[in-house]
This record gives C-alpha cells, structure tokens and sequence, in this order.
C-alpha cells in the first residue's frame, strides 16, 4: 500500500486507490497522445499585488517625536498580476 501526504501543514495523509498504478499509465499516454509539441505545455503563474506601496524612508528634522506618514489611501486595493510561458519558451500573452 502506498501513502500520499496530502498536507505538509497538518501532515495528514490519505491511501491510493488499488488501481492507481493503471490510472497514472491511462493519464500518461492521454498526454503522450494529446501533447505532440512543446508549444502546447503551459505554465501560467498569478501573483498578487497591492496599489499601495509605502515607502520605507522618511525624511524629518533631528529630534522630531513624531514622523507624519502619508499613505495613498489604496492600502485594501490589490490586482494580480498573471504570467505564463509555453514549453517552447513563447510568452502565453
């Protein structure tokens, strides 16, 4: 019998089905069958990003008890950003 770790976090772990091992082969000749080029493998990658970058410097008088920190009134606003290149090294977008 064999043993997956499903989750590194919490280590729980769960048994592969009986026939597994002819479901891994199944899956690999659909993709020996269906990928016929580098160009149809895909890797695609989100990345999440804020609009509010603060800066980490602050000019200020010497001796001064308090700093006064602007911000851009974005800090809850965020887009992400979405790369992805194909095997043969074309960008996907």
């Amino acid at each position: 019998m064999t043993v997956v770790d499903l989750d590194p976090w919490f280590s729980q772990a769960t048994w592969l089905p009986v026939d597994y091992q002819e479901r891994v082969a199944i899956f690999r000749t659909y993709c020996r069958d269906k990928i016929t080029a580098p160009s149809h493998i895909t890797n695609m990658e989100e990345i999440p990003l804020s609009f509010d970058i603060p800066l980490t410097h602050t000019v200020e008088k010497k001796g001064n008890s308090t700093v006064a920190i602007c911000t851009t009134g974005h800090e809850k606003s965020s887009f992400t950003v979405v790369f992805g290149c194909h095997g043969n090294g074309q960008s996907a977008g």
